[in-house]
């Protein structure tokens, strides 16, 4: 093979080269090394790195090469052959190489106490830091071909990347006690602290991080419909003041034996409107949000019109709760939650103020309340 008497490389044309191993070890004394900006050549002998040369065009000589010089014991003279292999090495900034991860980091949020499935991404920048490192670490791990791109380097610190991203995302969450609502305003913060923590790591390869962003973190939308549910329904109660969970029992037993039919019905209905109305009693003023301007009205006196027993058909007086024959119950009624005057099972409307007492839906998105409700759980609209 035809001795070498100048050794150059120009770079690749896209410029994405990180290094170039030259081609032919037949060199010679007396040979010209150039090497452009933005290189620096290697000599490499036997698995070690030896001579370095930094931009320009160098005449080699057994002064210039002296680390190679005393492994081989070169001879002295001009057009001395001998073997050696030359690294060049791109020492210009490798920017916006990307980062994202793999699988969701699950965390449960502080704040809303819901696991939450994070995902997170972004860029950062190296450059070759100690070339007798890299190269003694790299080499080793190429396999076949001349050039070595960023691109065939990255998987070599990907464990690095995600495994820091992974731990200090969650760590910052659960230590800050910040939500995920929140957490998109901490990503500086975030993305220094995992550079702080990923340095070193980088710098077993010879490798300096020179700066390390995150772009995004981002959640699924189921997650944040949980969220946003739990949002909601704190608003709902934050309107209706601090009685709001006494408050919504209430309209949620009101509701229910509002819906019950017949005796069985009737009795639940009377435990309900118990607990219901105990409650309002233990709570007392607090409860006066519910319906500021309620006033309750005497129960009149009943009609002294007689109807029949629907069972035996005997005559009764019209405010006969039971029948004075048979012993079965007359009618079923409900009261008015306003006035609590007592009407038919399937009354709409309050025979004595006129107050809707059956089941009405919302003017907004039809959902179906019981009467009284002051907003519709479903959209928030104000029924008052």
């Amino acid at each position: 093979m035809a001795l070498i008497d100048r050794i150059k490389y120009d770079g690749a044309a896209d410029g994405n080269w990180l290094v170039y191993k030259y081609p032919s070890e037949d060199l010679t004394m007396g040979a010209q090394l150039v090497v452009g900006e933005g290189q620096l050549a290697i000599f490499v002998k036997e698995g070690r790195a030896l001579d370095l040369f930094g931009p320009g065009t160098h005449t080699l000589s057994t002064g210039n090469i002296p680390l190679l010089n005393q492994l081989v014991n070169l001879p002295f003279g001009n057009e001395t052959p001998f073997t050696a292999e030359i690294y060049y090495i791109n020492t210009t900034l490798n920017m916006n190489l990307k980062w994202g991860t793999e699988s969701p980091i699950q965390i449960v949020d502080p704040v809303y106490h819901v696991r939450i499935n994070a995902r997170a991404n972004g860029q950062y920048t190296m450059r070759v830091n100690d070339y007798s490192i890299f190269l003694t670490q790299i080499i080793g791990t190429q396999k076949g071909g001349t050039t070595i791109t960023v691109q065939n380097l990255l998987p070599n610190f990907k464990g690095i990347v995600l495994n820091s991203v992974d731990t200090i995302l969650a760590q910052y969450i659960i230590e800050k006690k910040v939500s995920v609502l929140d957490i998109r305003t901490k990503q500086r913060e975030i993305a220094q602290l995992c550079m702080d923590d990923m340095k070193d790591g980088f710098l077993t390869f010879g490798i300096e991080l020179v700066n390390f962003f995150v772009n995004s973190i981002n959640f699924p939308d189921e997650d944040m419909e949980v969220i946003n549910g739990i949002l909601q329904r704190k608003a709902e109660f934050d309107i209706l003041g601090d009685a709001r969970y006494a408050t919504q029992k209430q309209f949620e037993i009101m509701g229910n034996f509002s819906k019950n039919e017949g005796t069985s019905g009737m009795a639940n209905a009377g435990i309900g409107m118990g607990l219901g109305f105990g409650m309002m009693g233990q709570l007392g003023g607090a409860i006066s949000n519910i319906s500021n301007n309620t006033i309750r009205q005497p129960v009149p006196s009943p009609a002294e019109t007689s109807v029949p027993c629907k069972h035996c058909n005997s005559a009764n007086s019209a405010d006969a709760k039971f029948c004075a024959d048979c012993g079965q119950k007359m009618q079923s009624t409900k009261p008015c939650y306003k006035c609590n005057a007592e009407n038919k099972e399937n009354a709409k409307f309050c025979s004595e103020c006129g107050t809707a007492i059956g089941i009405i839906s919302c003017p907004s998105c039809s959902h179906e309340l019981t009467a009284g409700s002051r907003f519709c759980p479903e959209c928030g609209t104000s029924l008052v």
